[in-house]
């Protein structure tokens, strides 16, 4: 059977997933969780990438020290917002609970901030999977993503949402994708609308 097959090549997309999921859960894992789910989607993306791209760097090995490279610059990004649209989120919360009807009106203006930290979120996280900049660097390019393609964020916000509630549905399916599935569609995305991205690794 040829390499070219179909089916060979749908086994080893199908089998990368599920390598690449496993990498991923095990990388949040060693994270203690809170620190480790933003490195290790950021390093997710990476690898997907460099897998489309026919590279071979893409084992458990290279996962773990892209992880390493990833963890700390990640979570000076990324955990501020988190914070941020928790505590944002404890008060509308508090606020909706209120028996002031003004309250509870006046807390609904923090939704679309909400909304749109968990975008600059989503946009930071693949801009750390494209580019190995500083923190300050991500939030500009992250910014710059939310301005010219604002769909790719959203997606993968939208995709991975469907994957937890998946997940939620079914345990086991979880465990051997996960993210993975939106990982790969927004990666794909991305790749066309920035072609160059075939060239780097």
């Amino acid at each position: 059977m040829s390499q070219a097959s179909p089916l060979i090549t749908f086994c080893n997309w199908f089998s990368q997933l599920v390598v690449m999921n496993l990498c991923w859960m095990l990388m949040v894992v060693l994270g203690a969780g809170v620190f480790g789910v933003i490195p290790a989607t950021s390093t997710l993306l990476l690898m997907l990438r460099r897998y489309m791209n026919k590279d071979n760097k893409t084992g458990f090995i290279d996962f773990f020290g892209e992880w390493r490279k990833e963890l700390v610059v990640s979570n000076i990004v990324g955990l501020p917002v988190v914070l941020i649209m928790f505590s944002l989120g404890w008060y509308l919360n508090w606020a909706l609970g209120s028996d002031i009807e003004l309250l509870q009106l006046l807390s609904l203006a923090i939704l679309p901030l909400l909304a749109f930290l968990l975008m600059l979120l989503s946009a930071s996280i693949l801009q750390g999977s494209i580019y190995r900049a500083s923190a300050k660097q991500r939030f500009s390019l992250a910014l710059s993503l939310l301005r010219s393609h604002p769909g790719l964020p959203f997606t993968l916000l939208l995709v991975s949402a469907l994957c937890v509630l998946v997940g939620l549905l079914s345990p086991i399916v979880f465990l051997l994708f996960g993210l993975t599935p939106a990982a790969l569609l927004v990666m794909a995305w991305y790749i066309h609308k920035f072609p160059d991205l075939k060239k780097s690794k």
